[in-house]
């Protein structure tokens, strides 16, 4: 069951409505972190929050109620739910106002809770994995203050999953001016190659510090093979030029597809062009971050 809490209070999904003159709507002036629900519970609550309440920070949006009550309308949501499997979408924006860019017009903040079921990847995509291109790009907030918050303002990633979509792939691997990976438009980035997990460093992301990816990687610090690598260094060529299949660990639950060559790779090697692969993403960061 899809649920709706508007400034603490639940409405219905079908009717939940903010005003036309929500900066959130009209500017994209909001912040917001998605959590995924496993079991009925939320994971990572605390640290999505304490990451919700830095991107506000950098925007300059005030927490209009402590991150405690927002917790609790979160676990509020769940309950309503009724779904173990779900994913909560937490969103603050600066508030209602005259039109006009000057964020002091903004009155006072909104919040909305959005919990939704989890639909996750058919088992033929964990199993044979998925085609993805990759997509040269420069976020909105990028080489500014706001660099790093978690900003709703999303039209990069959404150009980006289109153009996926006209080259009949699934994902689009969002790549930074210098060549970097830095991850997916709905998923987290890391392969197997030679015994090593890999994956961007935090300070590469948008929204440094992913709860899922966290996890994974310190999961993995707890066994042998494959074993964690920071990859801070790691070049696009090589992040993108890895060989043979490979299975994940199988001791984190979020790694659970298979990593393999797509059988068009390399067709088409310029950097710009998007080059394909069949490769693997984090479960929980598939509709989760």
């Amino acid at each position: 069951m899809r649920i709706v809490i508007l400034n603490g209070q639940v409405v219905a999904a079908e009717t939940a409505a903010i005003s036309v003159y929500d900066r959130g709507f009209l500017y994209g002036d909001s912040v917001f972190e998605t959590i995924r629900v496993y079991g009925g519970k939320p994971f990572a609550l605390a640290e999505h929050l304490v990451r919700l309440e830095r991107s506000a920070e950098r925007v300059f949006i005030s927490l209009p109620v402590p991150l405690g009550v927002i917790a609790e309308e979160v676990k509020r949501g769940i309950g309503l739910s009724q779904e173990a499997e779900s994913f909560v979408r937490v969103m603050l924006t600066r508030g209602t106002g005259p039109l006009g860019l000057d964020p002091d017009l903004a009155e006072k903040p909104s919040r909305v809770v959005l919990v939704e079921p989890f639909v996750p990847p058919t088992d033929e995509a964990y199993e044979r994995g998925i085609e993805a291109i990759t997509v040269h790009v420069a976020r909105a907030s990028d080489a500014t203050p706001a660099a790093g918050a978690k900003v709703a303002n999303y039209l990069t990633s959404l150009l980006a999953i289109r153009e996926a979509r006209r080259r009949g792939a699934v994902e689009a691997f969002i790549v930074d001016a210098r060549g970097s990976v830095l991850e997916g438009t709905t998923s987290n980035v890391f392969f197997v190659r030679d015994g090593e997990l890999v994956t961007p460093p935090e300070q590469a992301e948008s929204s440094p510090g992913s709860r899922a990816r966290t996890s994974c990687v310190r999961r993995t610090r707890s066994v042998s093979r494959p074993r964690c690598a920071r990859c801070a260094k790691r070049s696009y060529s090589r992040l993108m030029n890895f060989s043979s299949p490979r299975r994940c660990a199988k001791s984190c639950p979020s790694f659970a597809w298979t990593v393999a060559p797509s059988a068009k790779a390399g067709r088409d090697r310029s950097p710009a062009s998007s080059t394909r692969r069949s490769v693997s993403t984090s479960r929980s960061k598939y509709l989760a971050d």
